[in-house]
């Protein structure tokens, strides 16, 4: 497996630059897809670049975890488990980098690019030869003509957008907690689910981000209290702080002033909502769909980690209103 590894940027505006004629061509050469106009290496290793075709392209050279087996693995297994484990990684990072994308836009643009997902079958993989792709079938080809130009763009997603975005990966990367990126990568899903109209999913997704920050806080601030009056910290204390539901966490940390009054209603609606389909299959609204990825991505802000920026969507295309 080679360290370098793509996606297509579906998306209706251009990244970084439109190319050169693309209004009276049909195609694009093999170099022109592959061909970068703006790269950028991350301060974690990662290397992020932007070409012509519209590909993103990211390189895992410096990030173990994503290399993958090499002629050392001893077993079948071995190399199986280390592959699934590597290609586990590029996606995270492909989906993190997504969300980090879809942020820029909205602040750096004010633009809103609704959100996409990445997954492994839409990766392409460069070979470690650096001669050839896999998985090539994600754009069209034709023999001794080219690449399919890309349609129906407008404007462009300016370099700003993708230096930004680039800032906060590496945030979101390097930061203390071991969590971070599965949470970013839930948030993700959870934004495109919203735009997917896949409401439920939505927000059973942005639950389970609101519930694990909900607990962080709780050890944090008992931790603290505890110090600031001398309390015993034990095994058993720790167990008893851990049993603790949703419900009870949120109170607590309600009444201690933790958690605004806003966020306190929020978490209670979202939370109700999400319990009524998993226990009685009753839909969830757009409203409280959209609300939760929004009330999901403050609270990660809120309690420290990246501060990511999201607009969730839902559109009717095609309905007459």
């Amino acid at each position: 497996m080679g360290t370098k590894s793509a996606f297509v940027f579906h998306d209706t505006r251009w990244l970084v630059a439109e190319p050169e004629g693309w209004y009276r061509r049909e195609f694009l050469t093999e170099e022109e897809m592959f061909e970068p106009i703006w790269s950028l290496t991350t301060g974690s290793g990662l290397t992020v670049a932007a070409t012509v075709g519209q590909l993103v392209i990211i390189d895992f050279e410096s990030w173990p975890a994503a290399r993958g087996a090499d002629d050392s693995a001893t077993s079948t297994t071995t190399f199986l488990e280390t592959s699934i484990a590597a290609m586990r990684a590029r996606v995270q990072i492909a989906n993190a980098l997504a969300l980090a994308i879809h942020s820029a836009t909205v602040t750096v643009q004010n633009l809103s690019t609704g959100g996409f997902r990445i997954t492994h079958e839409q990766l392409l993989h460069f070979h470690s030869s650096g001669n050839g792709i896999s998985n090539s079938s994600q754009f069209s080809r034709l023999p001794g003509r080219g690449v399919l130009m890309p349609r129906h763009r407008s404007g462009v997603i300016a370099s700003e957008v993708l230096q930004r975005a680039c800032e906060i990966l590496d945030e979101v990367v390097t930061h203390e907690d071991e969590r971070t990126l599965d949470l970013v990568e839930l948030l993700n899903t959870s934004l495109v689910a919203c735009r997917g109209h896949d409401f439920d999913l939505a927000t059973v997704a942005a639950w389970s981000i609101c519930e694990a920050v909900l607990g962080t806080a709780l050890n944090r601030y008992t931790r603290e209290h505890a110090r600031a009056h001398d309390l015993l910290v034990n095994r058993a204390r720790r167990d008893q702080w851990d049993a603790l539901n949703a419900a009870t966490t949120t109170e607590i940390l309600s009444l201690a002033g933790v958690l605004s009054s806003d966020l306190d209603q929020r978490l209670r609606s979202t939370r109700v909502a999400r319990n009524k389909w998993i226990h009685a299959g009753t839909p969830v609204s757009y409203r409280v769909a959209t609300d939760a990825v929004q009330l999901a991505a403050d609270m990660l802000a809120r309690f420290g980690w990246p501060c990511i920026t999201v607009s969730p969507s839902v559109g009717v295309q095609g309905l007459e209103i």
